[in-house]
């Protein structure tokens, strides 16, 4: 029985957990599923806080020039990326 060189089985290995993720990813479905009814035109949600701590919340996670101080909206001529992970909690 013939072994196969390591580099053909790390190829192998990453086509695989690449297509294990790509299938988790498309069965997941889109994220727009778990927006509320109340979501037009990527407006805010405004649930029983406040506006103005949902405003607050904005800008502390998308920062302070990335949100309209007024409406809580994301600046739309923008892709604002901001980590968020278990240390923020």
């Amino acid at each position: 029985m013939r072994s196969n060189p390591p580099r053909s089985v790390a190829r192998r290995v990453a086509i695989v957990v690449a297509g294990a993720v790509l299938l988790l990813a498309a069965a997941a479905g889109p994220s727009a599923a778990h927006v509320g009814s109340e979501a037009r035109g990527g407006a805010a949600v405004v649930g029983s806080d406040s506006r103005e701590e949902m405003i607050a919340a904005r800008r502390r996670v998308f920062g302070l020039g990335n949100v309209d101080a007024r409406t809580g909206a994301v600046r739309p001529d923008r892709i604002v990326l901001s980590w968020f992970g278990v240390t923020n909690f």
